[in-house]
């Protein structure tokens, strides 16, 4: 009797401890799996997102040049006299030259490649897309329905061509600027010429089928 209830009680330990592995090895499993998914990189279309005022993928608001070749490396990034318009240069810094993820920075004046004041883009294949899908190549139509309501730009055949920044109170945000292009050329003449504002409203603004051409992100 007393070898029986010996053996009964070695099979009850053994089946306890049997379960107990079962039940660590499980939840190790289940942790791990967790780790994985945390620890995995987010896609590659979340760094190419802009939120204006805060962040162009990788580069974000409080960065200085340093900081910026840190991120995507001293053979990205080049410094430029650059084109602003009306004759004029400014100092930037070219990140990703000549390619589709190229964007150029401007520098605040008093602070010189150590805060930025604006970041531009302007390849014609750029991939950047803002948090509401705005980007180069972004029609008019498109623009009034995610701003939700009409705004005005600047005339063409001037140096700030097609320029909308004053989104009228809309969702769009107010430190995103577009230059507009026409795509259908001759609608612009005469009345969306020179240095005036015309509203998106506007039949003519409409049949020139208007485009994004060039985006400002300032900071």
């Amino acid at each position: 009797m007393k070898n029986w209830m010996l053996l009964w009680v070695l099979f009850g330990l053994f089946v306890q401890s049997a379960c107990t592995s079962d039940t660590t090895g499980s939840s190790q499993q289940q942790a791990q799996q967790q780790a994985d998914t945390t620890s995995a990189p987010k896609p590659s279309a979340e760094k190419r997102q802009i939120v204006a005022g805060k962040n162009v993928g990788p580069i974000e608001a409080s960065f200085s040049e340093a900081d910026i070749i840190q991120a995507v490396g001293a053979d990205n990034v080049v410094r430029k006299e650059y084109g602003i318009g009306e004759g004029e240069t400014a100092p930037a810094s070219i990140v990703f030259p000549d390619s589709p993820k190229e964007l150029v920075v401007f520098w605040k004046p008093d602070q010189l490649y150590q805060s930025i004041d604006y970041i531009r883009i302007e390849q014609p294949e750029a991939s950047w897309r803002t948090s509401q899908d705005i980007g180069i190549g972004t029609t008019l139509e498109q623009l009034i329905i995610l701003n939700g309501k009409e705004f005005n730009f600047y005339g063409f055949d001037w140096d700030y061509a097609g320029l909308a920044k004053d989104w009228n109170g809309g969702f769009i945000h107010k430190k995103l600027e577009v230059f507009l292009v026409a795509e259908n050329p001759e609608a612009v003449y005469p009345h969306l010429l020179g240095d005036k504002l015309s509203s998106s409203s506007n039949l003519k603004a409409r049949a020139a089928d208007l485009v994004v051409d060039v985006m400002v992100i300032r900071f």
